[in-house]
C-alpha cells in the first residue's frame, strides 16, 4: 500500500509495474526473462507476433499481455472478469499466493505453465508462418493498420487454444496444416461479424 501510494507522484508507475513489485512469484520472474529474450531477439517471428518494443518492455505492458494469455491458457475465458488487466491481476495474485503457501507446489505449477506456454508459442510461430501478426486483425483477413498486437484478439486465440487442449488435442495435432487451415478459415468467417468489428 505504501509502495503504491509513493508511486502516485509526478511520474507514477503503471498498474502492471506495481503488480510486478507486489505479486512476486517464480512465474513472474520467468515471464520477465522470456520478455527480455524477445527484446534481445527483436527480429524473431515470436518477437514480431508479441510486438515487443523497448517501451512495452519497460512499462511492462508486454508482461501484462502475457499474464492475460496465461490466465486464459490455464483457466479459459472468465466472463465475470470485465477487463483484460484484471485477468493479469488475478493470475499474478494467485501465483504469488501459491509461492507463499508452498514453494514446492509453486515450482511444479510453474513447470506446467512453462509447458503450456511453450506449446502455445509453438502454435503462434506456426501461425506467423502464414500471417505476419496473428494477434492483430490480420488473423481474420483485415490489414493490421496501426496495431500489430491487440489483447482482445490474443484473448480469443488463447481461449480457442485452451479449448483445443481441453478437448485432448496434442500440440502436434493442433499444428497440422489441416488444423491450421481450419482455424484460419473459421476465424476469417466468424470474427469479421463479431463485436471486434462493431463500433
Amino acid at each position: 500500500e505504501i509502495f503504491s501510494r509513493y508511486n502516485k507522484g509526478t511520474k507514477p508507475l503503471t498498474p502492471q509495474e506495481i503488480r510486478h513489485a507486489v505479486y512476486d512469484s517464480v512465474i513472474n520472474q520467468k515471464i520477465n526473462t522470456f520478455c527480455k529474450k524477445l527484446l534481445d531477439n527483436f527480429n524473431s517471428e515470436l518477437s514480431g507476433a508479441y510486438s515487443i518494443s523497448k517501451t512495452r518492455f519497460q512499462k511492462k505492458s508486454i508482461q501484462e499481455n502475457i499474464f492475460v494469455i496465461l490466465y486464459i491458457l490455464e483457466n479459459g475465458i472468465d466472463t465475470s472478469i470485465q477487463k483484460s488487466p484484471l485477468y493479469a491481476e488475478q493470475y499474478m495474485k494467485e501465483k504469488s499466493e501459491l509461492a507463499k503457501v508452498d514453494p514446492v507446489i509453486e515450482e511444479t505449477d510453474s513447470e506446467n505453465t512453462e509447458i503450456i506456454f511453450a506449446e502455445f508459442n509453438h502454435f503462434v510461430e506456426v501461425l506467423t508462418s502464414r500471417i505476419g501478426f496473428p494477434f492483430s486483425r490480420e488473423i481474420y483477413g483485415f490489414s493490421r493498420q496501426k496495431s500489430k498486437f491487440q489483447i482482445s484478439i490474443a484473448m480469443i486465440i488463447s481461449g480457442i487454444f485452451h479449448k483445443m487442449k481441453k478437448a485432448g488435442l496434442t500440440i502436434e495435432k493442433i499444428c497440422l496444416e489441416e488444423s491450421i487451415n481450419h482455424f484460419l478459415e473459421e476465424t476469417s468467417r466468424i470474427l469479421p461479424d463479431s463485436h471486434l468489428e462493431n463500433p
